[in-house]
């Protein structure tokens, strides 16, 4: 299977990310190959792109629930949990100052009103920047949860949207 990475950081710009997907399913159908997106809900082109032949999603809301599984992310969620990946913490101040303009005076308000606290998602993929993830936590005024995350939910995921393929010429 070929694997193609697009930026993360394309999710603060959902109608980037729908570009750069309807560019990149369309090269592979093009190319007569059929194509696993492994997305969550991260903007609205993800049912269009559903709709085609040879095209399916994994299934999730989001990266967090597609790696956690449906339940241990409902039960986190509903303990106000916001989730951070490990991609995602080494860019957290760019996401919260850059993108989306929040000062830790904001942040901290914004945070605590919708949050309890941080769960940082340890794959063991890659170590884990204890510093960028304490550093989060301090601005958002939240503590912090290391969670040992196992890739066997991520790769069921796959191996469920695998098996939903259609051949590529076939409406879903």
């Amino acid at each position: 299977m070929r694997v193609v990475i697009v930026s993360s950081m394309l999710h603060m710009r959902p109608d980037r990310l729908a570009a750069q997907l309807h560019s990149l399913v369309s090269r592979e159908r093009r190319d007569g190959r059929r194509v696993v997106l492994a997305f969550g809900d991260c903007c609205s082109a993800m049912s269009s792109l559903e709709n085609l032949g040879g095209v399916t999603r994994t299934s999730g809301t989001n990266c967090c629930e597609i790696l956690l599984g449906r339940d241990i992310y409902r039960r986190l969620s509903h303990q106000g949990a916001f989730f951070i990946c490990p991609e995602w913490a080494v860019r957290w101040r760019t996401m919260f100052e850059t993108e989306l303009g929040l000062d830790t005076k904001v942040a901290k308000a914004f945070m605590q009103e919708l949050h309890r606290k941080i769960v940082y998602l340890d794959t063991g993929v890659v170590p884990e920047p204890t510093a960028a993830v304490n550093d989060c936590a301090d601005y958002c005024g939240l503590p912090v949860e290391r969670l040992p995350v196992s890739l066997d939910t991520l790769h069921s995921a796959i191996e469920d949207a695998i098996s939903r393929l259609t051949p590529a010429g076939v409406q879903a």
